[in-house]
């Protein structure tokens, strides 16, 4: 064998071991990938209205019904609560805006909530569920706006006040999510 043929049969076996170790990918594949989240807990409240006006209240049990709304919207189940800052209603002097502090005139018996049927409970200073509005279900993307009702028990002991003054407390209502199971 001349140098030449040995020189190209070298080539060739050279080449044919460098084609032999050249792999071919897959055009293809597949593969799989989890995900997890979790949602936050968000609640919004505010009220139809900042203040309520329940007129001149003759003797006897006066109820207002769908006196004041609460608009909630939430992704969990929740319970609103309302508390008073005053047991009974204290008179009050609409032009100073303020508690009278030349009197201690009050009402005799206390404001009272209620939704629904015939459920009524004082408004305390202790916040407490309002009758009916616990466990409320999730709203979903509308909000939901449940109606509260008043009750106010007027007697002969209730003094009259002059048309400068009224009987006067603050409300403050609170929303809470449930514990979430």
């Amino acid at each position: 064998m001349s140098t030449r043929q040995r020189l190209i049969g070298g080539l060739v076996l050279g080449l044919s071991l460098v084609i032999s170790n050249i792999s071919y990918g897959a055009t293809q594949g597949s593969s799989t990938s989890t995900v997890d989240a979790t949602i936050v807990a968000t609640l919004v409240m505010s009220l139809t209205s900042a203040s309520y006006n329940m007129g001149a209240l003759p003797i006897g049990t006066t109820d207002k019904a769908g006196a004041q709304g609460v608009s909630v919207q939430s992704n969990v189940d929740y319970n609103i609560k309302i508390k008073s800052d005053y047991a009974t209603m204290k008179e009050y002097i609409t032009a100073s805006a303020a508690y009278a502090t030349d009197t201690t005139r009050t009402l005799q018996y206390p404001l009272k909530s209620r939704i629904g049927a015939n459920t009524f409970a004082a408004i305390t200073t202790t916040e407490a569920v309002v009758p009916g509005a616990a466990d409320l279900e999730h709203t979903g993307n509308a909000a939901t706006t449940t109606n509260i009702d008043y009750s106010q028990q007027i007697d002969y002991a209730d003094e009259a006040l002059p048309t400068t003054r009224t009987h006067h407390c603050v409300l403050t209502f609170s929303v809470y999510q449930n514990a979430l199971e």
